[in-house]
């Protein structure tokens, strides 16, 4: 495997350890909550059904990786997957760089 696409055992396990939360989602999403809180990120607003906005209150498991799949530095990003993964128990190191990942678009 070449050093440029390291992040790839690490993608493997996290979305091993993801599909542990595919029916307990309330808990990954709090989780993504207080990393966002911890760094100082805005909270994760969502639009319902009734046209209200609100928190967050589910995710889809793999849409969790978009957390740190977005246009953010890759410094933030590697933060996100790193407190992402303990919360998982992914026992492989996030990347610092994720060279050939695209970027899900940073709007609201």
């Amino acid at each position: 495997m070449s050093s440029d696409f390291s992040w790839i055992e690490f993608y493997k396990e996290f979305a091993d350890k993801l599909l542990e939360h595919k029916d307990d989602r309330k808990s990954l999403v709090d989780e993504i909550h207080k990393i966002h809180s911890e760094l100082n990120f805005n909270p994760l607003i969502d639009k319902f059904e009734n046209d209200k906005s609100g928190p967050l209150n589910d995710i889809c498991p793999f849409t969790t990786m978009g957390r740190f799949n977005r246009g953010i530095t890759d410094q933030n990003r590697h933060a996100i997957a790193r407190k992402l993964a303990k919360f998982l128990d992914v026992k492989i190191s996030p990347p610092f760089d994720f060279p050939g990942i695209p970027l899900f678009n940073n709007l609201r």
